[in-house]
């Protein structure tokens, strides 16, 4: 980041492409870029996407909401023009509002301390998958991590499934394990001529404060909720080793976690309609605009790579033995 009278200044590569954030206030500056850090770039090529927020409570200059305070539902009003180039999104803590011609996004925080989980751990992301997704990268409700490969190729696993599913709990073992990390809740997926490419959005995951003591070496880098409503922390990954936070890798298959009531953690196949189950619904339904090739992005994917299940038994230490017991075998050819 580099500090300038007018606030602080930020390159990204983000799906490969450039992304300019300009904040004005140092606390809401360090906030944003923290789940960014690992996209850092410095090419100096010209955004093609570009983010100005400022902070109401450090720089003195009223934030611009719409909506009275007392209209905005706990998790945010989201509005669309009519022709659907603007988008504003509306939060108890501030607003954003988005030009989709002109790919800018422009907001303001009114209350830092009202900033919600998804805002601290995944800003703008709404408007960054829409973005993206114009571009052929499509966002996926999943977690991601990675291996390197004997030929020297990163080799990625995709975690698909609904919320509590064992996404977050899946990709964290991992990266505590050594693997590569490229998120816990919020990817994407574009399809090359070679197969598929997963992207990391956020060096970030959010993990649920009765969990986190299952990984007490997180703790350090996590912070508490604010909110009465949420009961997760968010952690932020790139402090604790950044060499192991991935842009992006091509994906060798998508796994299904889901928790079992054994010991043992095991994986096994599932079907291809498993497996879109588990992703298309999440994936779709978070974003305020659906491109028409949506389901045609995820079911190209399942089809394309092996599909199985990661039964998550009562020792997550398990979880990163099963995951690399699985490379192993696709590595050798054999995906049963």
């Amino acid at each position: 980041m580099a500090f300038a009278r007018s606030g602080v200044t930020a390159d990204y590569s983000v799906g490969g492409r450039p992304v300019r954030v300009r904040v004005a206030g140092t606390a809401l500056a360090d906030e944003v870029d923290l789940p960014l850090r690992h996209l850092s770039s410095t090419s100096g090529a010209a955004p093609e996407m570009t983010v100005d927020l400022w902070d109401e409570g450090e720089t003195g200059v009223e934030a611009v909401m719409g909506a009275p305070l007392d209209e905005i539902r706990p998790f945010g009003n989201f509005t669309i023009s009519d022709d659907r180039r603007y988008l504003g999104e509306q939060r108890p803590s501030g607003a954003l509002w988005y030009d989709r011609q002109t790919n800018r996004v422009v907001g303001s925080v009114k209350h830092m301390a009202r900033r919600m989980l998804d805002e601290r751990a995944r800003p703008f992301h709404r408007f960054l998958a829409l973005w993206l997704g114009e571009h052929g990268i499509q966002f996926v409700h999943s977690g991601l991590i990675a291996r390197r490969s004997p030929d020297g190729a990163m080799k990625g696993v995709l975690f698909v499934g609904v919320s509590g599913s064992g996404k977050t709990t899946s990709s964290i073992s991992c990266f505590r394990s050594g693997l590569a990390y490229l998120g816990d809740d919020a990817v994407g997926l574009e399809e090359t001529g070679g197969g598929f490419v997963g992207h990391s959005f956020y060096g970030s995951c959010l993990v649920d404060v009765d969990h986190i003591r299952r990984f007490p070496d997180l703790r350090a880098c996590s912070l508490p909720p604010r909110n009465d409503h949420e009961s997760k922390a968010v952690v932020y990954l790139t402090p604790i080793d950044e060499a192991r936070m991935a842009p992006q890798v091509a994906i060798s298959a998508v796994v299904l976690p889901r928790v079992v009531d054994r010991p043992d953690t095991t994986i096994r196949p599932a079907s291809r309609g498993q497996a879109l189950l588990s992703m298309a619904p999440s994936s779709i339904m978070s974003l305020p605009i659906v491109g028409h090739d949506a389901m045609d992005r995820l079911a190209s994917l399942i089809a394309g790579v092996p599909s199985y299940w990661l039964e998550l038994g009562r020792d997550v230490d398990q979880i990163p033995g099963a995951v690399n017991g699985l490379l192993d075998r696709l590595e050798a050819g054999d995906g049963r």
